[in-house]
Order: C-alpha cells, then sequence, then structure tokens
C-alpha cells in the first residue's frame, strides 16, 4: 500500500485535530479555520488541469499566495470520475489527503512518494478512453483559508491503448516440395475483453498447409505470441518455384473493438524440387589465406533434387600460383548429392604455407564429369592465396553456417585472423534475427574481439532458448563489422547459425571419426551427436552402411560401405527424418587404396623436434617416408595402421604429416595437423583462492599433469610448477551438458578423471588452495 505525505510540525498537527475533534463532539462536520487569510495564506490549485498519458507522471501543485505567516494543513480530496479507480494512480487515493506548508513556503506538489516525486499512472492494456479525477482542497488549519481562485483541479490520464493485430513477418517465407516448413506469430496488441478467434488458412494446399487452423487469444494469453507453421507440399511437377498465401481470417469476438478486425495475410513461396538442378560454383572467385589448411570452395545444386547427382572439380593451369609449391593439385575430386538433396557442398584444395613475403597467387578451378544433373553458367572460378607474411591480417568466420541442436546451446562462434597477425587489431561482431526470434528463439549477441600480436583466433557465445514448441529449424544471422588498426574483413564476414529443433528428434551429425578411409570400405567410424536412438539407417553418398551400432542417443559406430574416392555426406535417419547438411563435420573423405592418415598424438612439440609421435591410420605397410610440413622424419612401421615417428626440427605453426608408400601419399587431411610450438612465447595466469575461470592458451593436447608442472618437453626455466597447490580442474561438456573434471591427487587412478588433457581456447576453472602466479608456454 502506497502512503501519502503529511509533512508538518507537531505542534500545526495538533492543532489541526484539536479543531477537528471539537467539531465532531459539537455534532458538526470539521470545518477549517478560515481567518487572517491575508496574513496565513490562500491556498489554490495551480492550474485547472493537469494532463497525462498513462505510464507517465504529474506533479499537481497547491500554491499559497497573499501570506506566509504561520504552519499551515492544508487537507485535500480525492474524486474518481467514471472507469478512473485508484488503481490507475498506482493505488494513490489518501482519504484525506494533507500537505503542510511551513513559515514562508509558497509551493508544494501533491507526491504520491518521497517529496517532489509526483504521482505516477498505472499503464494497462486496456483500451479505455480518456480518464479523469478530481482533486479537491476540502480545509485548511493554522489560520490560512481556501482560495476562491482554483479550490479544485482534473487530472486527465489520456489512454495510449490501440487494439491491433501484429504479425510477424508478413513475406519472405519459403516452404519447399519436401515438405520444408516456416513459420510466423501472431500477437494481439491490447487486453481483449472477450475471447478473439482468427481463422488461418492455405489461399493453395497443393503448394502449403497451415497449423493450427485458428487461434484464440484470452484475456489470459493475449500478450503471448502464438506462431502458426506452414508446411510445403510436394508435387510430381517441374512448376518452378510458387508463390501463395496464408490467409488470416476476420476475427470473431464479443469485444466489439476486435471483432471483424482483418490482420495482414502472409506471402509465401515453395520452392520447387523436382528436376535434376544444375550444378555449379557458387561465385566466380574464393580466397583463402596462405596459412589455411585448404581452401573449401562451395559448389552448389539448386533448381531440383531429383535422382543422384554428382561432378567432379578440378584445378588447372593458367594460375600464378605454382602446382606442388603453394597448393596440392587437384583432379576429379567427387562431390555428391543424393536424391532429394540440393544445396551446396565444399571441394577441398590443400594449401601450402611459406614465410616468403610475395603477392598475392591464384588457382584456376573448373568443374567436369556432372552425373544425374546439367552444369550451370559458372563451371569456371578462380581461387586466390592470400600472403600472410608481415601484415595486420584479415578477419573472417571459421565457417558459413554453424549448427547447433536447440536443447545443446550456447554455440561457440570461431572468428579466425589470417594474412596476417602482426600488432593489436579489433572487430566487431552482431547477431540479427534470420528465421529466429531474438528473445524468444536466442539471445542478441554483439561486442568486440579483440587480438593482440600474434594471435590468429577468438571465439564468442549465443545463447540459445530450448523451447517446447515442435517447429522447423530457425537461422540467426552473424556479421562482422568494423576492423581496426588496417585489418579488414574477407569472406565468410557473414555466417548462419542453425538451430535445430530437439523436438522433433530429427538427428543431428556433430563429429565423424575417422572422417577419411579407403574407397572398398570397412573403415570403423565413430559418428558423434544427438537424437540417434531408433536410427534406422546410415548412408555414406547415398549408400546404405551394411553393419552399424547405436551406441546410445549421441553415438553410432559404422563400418563404412565401399564407395567412389571424393568427399561424401554422411546421413543419418530415424522416424523422425534425416539429419539435415552439416557442413564440413558430415562430410567423409573417400581416399583411394592407399595410405590414411587418421590422427597423430600428440597433436604438438616444441619447434626443436625429438617428440614421439604416434600416427595412426590405414594402408601403413611398406612406408617409404614419413614428413612433418615436408621435413622427413626418422619412422618405424609398427603394422598397417600404426606408425612411430620422431618429430624433426622445424619452424613453428601447424603442418600436415604425411605418409608415402609406393600406392601413394596419404591425402592432406584435419585429423593429420601437427603443431610446432616455441617456448619464446609466455602466458601468466594470476590464481587466487579459491576459484579461477581462464583460458588454455597453452598447447593443443597438453597433459594436464604436466602443463601443471611445466608442461614443455624441452625444459623452459621462464615456467613453473602449481601442481601442488591445484587441487581440481573442471570444464564443461556442451554436448553432454554435464561437467568434467580433473583432480591431481586421482592421477594414476583409472576411470578416477574425466579428462587428461587441456584443449586450446577452452575455458577452465581451476581451484586452488593458495594464490599463485602460473607461468605457461604458449605457441
Amino acid at each position: 500500500m502506497r502512503t501519502h505525505n503529511r509533512f508538518f510540525s507537531p505542534m500545526g498537527a495538533l492543532l489541526a485535530l484539536a479543531v477537528i475533534a471539537a467539531a465532531v463532539l459539537a455534532g458538526a462536520s470539521p470545518a477549517p479555520v478560515r481567518a487572517d487569510g491575508p496574513t496565513n495564506g490562500s491556498f489554490n490549485f495551480g492550474a485547472a488541469t493537469y494532463p497525462v498519458t498513462e505510464g507517465g507522471t504529474v506533479w499537481i501543485a497547491v500554491n499559497r499566495s497573499q501570506g506566509t505567516a504561520g504552519t499551515q494543513t492544508v487537507q485535500y480530496s480525492l474524486t474518481f470520475n467514471g472507469s478512473a479507480t485508484a488503481g490507475d494512480l498506482n493505488g494513490f487515493a489518501p482519504s484525506p489527503g494533507f500537505l503542510t506548508f511551513n513559515p514562508g513556503e509558497t509551493s508544494k506538489t501533491i507526491d504520491a512518494g518521497a517529496p517532489g516525486s509526483g504521482i505516477g499512472t498505472f499503464d494497462d492494456a486496456l483500451n479505455e478512453g480518456a480518464e479523469t479525477v478530481t482533486f479537491t482542497i476540502t480545509g485548511v488549519s493554522g489560520g490560512g483559508v481556501i482560495g476562491g481562485t482554483q479550490p479544485s483541479t482534473t487530472l486527465s490520464i489520456t489512454d495510449n491503448d490501440s487494439p491491433g493485430i501484429t504479425v510477424t513477418p508478413t513475406s519472405g517465407l519459403q516452404t519447399t516440395e519436401s515438405g520444408g516448413q516456416a513459420s510466423f506469430t501472431v500477437v494481439l496488441n491490447t487486453l481483449p475483453t472477450a475471447n478473439v478467434t482468427i481463422g488461418i488458412s492455405s489461399s493453395d494446399t497443393t503448394e502449403g498447409t497451415v497449423s493450427p487452423a485458428s487461434l484464440v487469444f484470452t484475456t489470459g494469453n493475449w500478450s503471448t505470441p502464438q506462431t502458426v507453421t506452414v508446411t510445403g507440399v510436394e508435387d510430381v511437377l517441374v512448376d518452378g518455384n510458387v508463390a501463395y498465401s496464408i490467409v488470416t481470417a476476420p476475427a470473431t469476438s464479443g469485444d466489439v473493438d476486435y471483432h471483424n478486425m482483418n490482420a495482414a495475410d502472409v506471402s509465401v513461396t515453395n520452392l520447387d524440387n523436382d528436376g535434376t538442378g544444375t550444378v555449379q560454383f557458387t561465385g566466380a572467385t574464393y580466397s583463402v589465406s596462405e596459412s589455411g589448411i585448404s581452401a573449401l570452395v562451395s559448389v552448389s545444386r539448386t533448381g531440383g533434387t531429383s535422382g543422384a547427382a554428382t561432378v567432379q572439380c578440378n584445378t588447372v593451369a593458367g594460375g600464378t600460383a605454382t602446382a606442388g609449391v603453394d597448393y596440392t593439385t587437384v583432379t576429379a575430386q567427387v562431390l555428391s548429392w543424393i536424391s532429394g538433396e540440393g544445396g551446396s557442398k565444399n571441394c577441398s584444395i590443400p594449401i601450402t604455407s611459406d614465410p616468403t613475403i610475395e603477392s598475392n597467387e591464384t588457382v584456376n578451378l573448373t568443374l567436369s564429369g556432372v552425373t544425374g544433373a546439367v552444369l550451370g553458367a559458372q563451371t569456371t572460378a578462380v581461387l586466390t592465396i592470400l600472403d600472410d607474411d608481415g601484415a595486420t591480417g584479415q578477419f573472417q568466420f571459421s565457417a558459413t553456417n554453424y549448427n547447433v541442436a536447440e536443447n545443446l546451446g550456447p554455440v561457440l562462434v570461431t572468428v579466425n585472423r589470417i594474412n596476417g597477425s602482426t600488432g593489436t587489431a579489433k572487430v566487431s561482431y552482431a547477431t540479427s534475427p534470420g528465421t529466429a526470434l531474438a528473445g524468444t528463439d536466442y539471445t542478441s549477441a554483439a561486442s568486440t574481439l579483440t587480438f593482440l600480436n600474434g594471435e590468429t583466433v577468438q571465439s564468442f557465445t549465443v545463447s540459445i532458448v530450448d523451447d517446447a514448441v515442435s517447429e522447423a529449424s530457425e537461422t540467426i544471422n552473424l556479421t562482422l563489422s568494423s576492423p581496426t588498426d588496417g585489418a579488414t574483413l574477407t569472406s565468410p564476414s557473414t555466417a548462419t547459425i542453425t538451430i535445430l529443433d530437439n523436438e522433433t528428434a530429427i538427428p543431428v551429425i556433430t563429429s565423424l571419426n575417422p572422417a577419411t578411409g579407403p574407397t572398398g570400405g570397412t573403415t570403423y567410424v565413430t559418428i558423434t551427436g544427438a537424437n540417434f536412438t531408433g536410427a534406422t539407417s546410415v548412408t555414406f553418398g547415398g549408400t546404405l552402411a551394411p553393419f552399424y551400432t547405436v551406441v546410445n542417443s549421441t553415438t553410432i559406430t559404422v563400418y563404412t560401405p565401399a564407395h567412389a574416392a571424393g568427399t561424401v555426406e554422411v546421413r543419418v535417419t530415424n522416424a523422425a527424418g534425416t539429419s539435415l547438411n552439416a557442413g564440413i563435420a558430415d562430410d567423409y573423405v573417400y581416399t583411394g587404396t592407399g595410405p590414411v592418415v587418421s590422427a597423430v598424438s600428440p597433436t604438438s612439440g616444441p619447434t626443436t623436434g625429438g617428440t614421439t609421435v604416434t600416427i595412426t591410420g590405414s594402408g601403413f605397410t611398406g612406408a617409404t617416408s614419413v614428413t612433418f610440413g615436408g621435413t622427413a622424419a626418422t619412422f618405424t612401421v609398427n603394422n598397417s595402421t600404426s606408425i612411430t615417428a620422431t618429430s624433426p626440427a622445424h619452424s613453428s605453426g601447424a603442418v600436415d604429416v604425411i605418409v608415402t608408400t609406393p600406392s601413394g601419399s596419404s591425402p592432406n587431411t584435419s585429423a593429420d595437423n601437427f603443431t610446432y610450438t616455441s617456448v619464446s612465447a609466455h602466458h601468466t595466469y594470476v590464481l587466487s583462492f579459491q576459484w579461477n575461470l581462464l583460458v588454455w592458451f597453452g598447447a593443443n593436447g597438453a597433459s594436464v599433469e604436466t602443463a601443471l608442472k611445466g608442461w614443455e618437453s624441452v625444459d623452459d626455466t621462464l615456467t613453473n610448477n602449481v601442481f601442488s597447490v591445484v587441487t581440481a580442474v573442471y570444464r564443461w561438456n556442451a554436448v553432454l551438458q554435464q561437467w568434467l573434471a580433473f583432480f591431481p591427487s586421482a592421477v594414476g587412478t583409472p576411470g578416477a578423471n574425466d579428462f587428461t588433457s587441456f584443449d586450446r581456447y577452452v575455458a577452465y576453472w581451476v581451484a586452488v588452495v593458495t594464490g599463485a602466479n602460473w607461468t605457461i608456454a604458449t605457441p
């Protein structure tokens, strides 16, 4: 309950109460003393009317004239007219109210709270028109009198509510003939006095259907947006993309303001998937940093998805880059689409880094050997290799699309600095709605990333809202902007987050291990992701895998089927549907009969060399050489799937480990990366009792135990040992949705620790028993 002001002196208060009490005992109504007006003052309101818009604050003044002697207490009352109530003044309704004027004071405001705060009005959602409250001076005690000029005033509250129906969006929606969905929301602008029903229908049910068929808004849910889902309808006609509308019928309601109100219709386009489609490069030019492991050049299939389709990607002579020196020649690399599948595939061009400051160089690309589709106009393209020696650099997203299951957020978005890393540079990032709605499906994010001298990778997170609505996948737009200190943007400077709905339980693939294998098949692959329970098939490039095991909802193990050489998409299907394109996360490379490197361990070591590295893969029998970034290493072939090698000395940075046999050399993949690290750079963490949040900047894959003790294999005297003060290390696993722990005291106890190595640029919580400065060597 709000209080009202009674600011007057104790003597004045006793005098006022005494006068009123005497009048009551005499059988008369309380009446103020009206003597000595010219000396003690005459009291009037400051204006005849005080206007305010609901939700605003008003200051109603009472003025004192013709004398300011003595302490005066002014009594006033409120009369609520028409539909106005005390609720419109946030409960302010004194009965009566008092203002106290000390000697010499000439003006006061009526306040619901502290002096000078005025009277706040309540912003409701009712369409009620203007409302009024009358304030009247009913008495003055202390010798003053009620003035004759303005003894009353009217507070006029203007309504700011207007009935309406908001539809978002009303255009730009797309469905597909394969059952692709789109959605929009409907919400009322004001509180109705009765239920409001709005019918929803499709103008062409041969192109799209709608659910639900009607929406009902009540006095309880009127302000909550209701979602309408539109589903594309399949046909067998090559009819192109067809436009149609979702029609909102005039509302029916007992509320006259909403009855027959007609909301906006929504325009939709149903994308045709009949016909074989057109295959072509998605652009005429592409670029990649010289320090990149490989360039991913996108090739799209559009205009139809009937039947399977393939095309071969090739590098051809004529560019300024030198094959074998600046890049590895690609011949007849096969890109595949299964029947019903469109979208983009990536042609992978291996890139070779060097320390020479030189001009940017070009590689010519062409498409050939298309099957099951037709070649489009863009059958050639030019890839530019950007020199990265001595420049501030360029900023780009690490991928054009980031997939995240709705219930596995937040999603980590990585920004790379390529083509140079000299000096400090900054870049801004921001999210914007695609088909996902900010605040409903995700939390908006916008900030600036700062890259220090030599730093090439930063990341940020976007929080995802896990709702209970069964809906289509939704998208969030990502944008980089405003690079500083001479840095520039390069493609991709825009990207998309795709939120995969978990209520529909469509499988989601997040990784394959290994992601390469021979064309003869039988490679044992672990598929990681979500919603795998009840999987009915696993395919590699459209070919069914004959043997697979659903380990749990997040893991499937499978033996690959035989397939032609090239990059193919892996798909998992269950009763709810088939997994969507996950970018490179679900790409598997068939490599022929030559050697294949599927893993190296450890994945990093010092530039001085001497690290013992276990290379795992296939086809190693008869190996004639092992190279680290082109430098020969000493090695022993343990068997056809394992080699033990000693890393040679090499400059710092990521290199490829290549195994060569009489059958050929292993293909360049992300699985064969080995990072040479220098101990000349250091990073110091300040550890305070008891918990510390830090991001690991040391070597990727460094043992937690040796990292706490000073991880480098060649001792660096500048690093230090904090093993004895650390009691626990924790990291969050977003896939499992649980914390993983490492306890130094449990080292050597099988199964006691959930993880044993650090991942670079990952956050960890570290508990210590006492403060310390922990200095580590960084790459």
